[in-house]
């Protein structure tokens, strides 16, 4: 057997292992081509967006003082929230700063 024959034979995986990765990636490869799951999991995160959004809206509205906002920052548990918060302001601050 050539040196090339032999180094691909190393290399490749006997058939047992061959099969047991295939009934692992399989079940996988289905469930994220099958379109109605793929069509759940967009909605749902277009759902969640729009939840952000509104949560987005009321912590403006009703923080009233300084205190009041920085009371919503402390009891937020949602990183993306603050993500967004932290956007807003820094995008009106420097709109500020250009004007």
């Amino acid at each position: 057997m050539s040196t090339h024959g032999r180094l691909f034979h190393d290399f490749c995986l006997p058939s047992t292992d061959v099969g047991c990765l295939v009934s692992v990636f399989k079940p996988a490869v289905d469930l994220i081509c099958d379109p109605n799951y793929f069509n759940e999991k967009v909605l749902g995160w277009l759902e969640y967006r729009e939840k952000l959004a509104q949560e987005h809206k009321r912590t403006y509205t009703y923080a009233a003082t300084y205190e009041d906002f920085m009371t919503k920052i402390t009891e937020c548990d949602d990183i993306e929230h603050l993500r967004q918060m932290r956007y807003f302001h820094s995008s009106t601050l420097h709109r500020q700063n250009v004007v």
